[in-house]
């Protein structure tokens, strides 16, 4: 009971909150702002879990900088290419990653290209963090004989840890 209220809390405060945030490093890559360690929520398990992010520079090549993610959805982790932008946009916009396989060895769709602008996107204000995305089994759940999982939009909120 403790657990869900904490959580509800939680999740109100992420939602509820108007932070004036001023841009104290207006030239630092989106890959930057992501970077740290986060406190996350999964409404649809209700359950908590801690992520970590974090960036690779390319200065001078043409592939740009990466970001990885450890221990993404509770289930990845992976890397990607991170676009050299400096506004708080969609960064990872445009991801389609088949298959990824979780820590447990089964392989997954992962997918956040479906989403637009806006709010329809991952996106970090001040402290706390949206992760929007699909993932599904449904290519691979017979074979590997698990039960099959979809989740589509999956929506996770996270405050990021100091």
């Amino acid at each position: 009971m403790l657990r869900r209220l904490f959580c509800i809390s939680l999740l109100t405060l992420v939602t509820s909150c108007e932070k004036i945030v001023t841009d104290e490093f207006p030239n630092q890559k989106t890959c930057e702002k992501f970077a740290g360690n986060y406190l996350m929520y999964d409404p649809e398990l209700d359950t908590n879990y801690s992520m970590q992010v974090s960036c690779t520079y390319h200065d001078g090549n043409s592939y740009g900088d990466s970001i990885h993610f450890i221990n993404y959805a509770n289930r990845f982790d992976f890397g990607q290419k991170a676009l050299n932008s400096t506004e708080n946009l969609d960064f990872i916009y445009g991801t389609n990653i088949f298959p990824l396989a979780d820590k447990n060895g089964n392989n997954w769709s992962f997918s956040n290209a479906g989403f637009y602008s806006g709010e329809d996107t991952t996106w970090i204000y001040g402290d706390s963090l949206v992760l929007r995305f699909e993932i599904s089994n449904i290519a691979f759940y017979m074979d590997e004989g698990v039960p099959y999982y979809a989740c589509d939009p999956c929506i996770h909120y996270g405050v990021k840890q100091y």
